[in-house]
């Protein structure tokens, strides 16, 4: 669908998609609505990217929703460049998706 993450973050823009931002008390923001965790947030849809021979270079873009409907999208690396808090809000969110099926 998209041939790099660039275009994705672009056309998620585009269409009203906001950066799921961290704070620094750990709760979450999406757009105008705060949120106290993670667990407030479902996954909609992923993206990967950079799947080749290096995986420095793997990326996967995960779109979310909250309850009051904000669409939000979060970044998570690989290798050295993994966001340990990106990557705890993923986490979290598969661990759930899974215990829910």
């Amino acid at each position: 669908m998209f041939n790099s993450v660039s275009e994705a973050i672009e056309d998620l823009q585009k269409r009203s998609y906001c950066m799921v931002e961290i704070m620094d008390d750990g709760s979450l923001k999406v757009g105008e609505e705060s949120l106290k965790s993670a667990k407030e947030l479902s996954i909609l849809d992923n993206y990967n990217f950079g799947k080749g021979s290096d995986p420095d270079e793997e990326v996967d873009l995960y779109t979310l929703s909250t309850p009051k409907g904000m669409k939000g999208y979060v970044v998570a690396g690989f290798g050295e460049h993994v966001d340990s808090a990106h990557a705890r809000i993923i986490n979290h969110l598969l661990r759930s998706k899974v215990s829910s099926t």
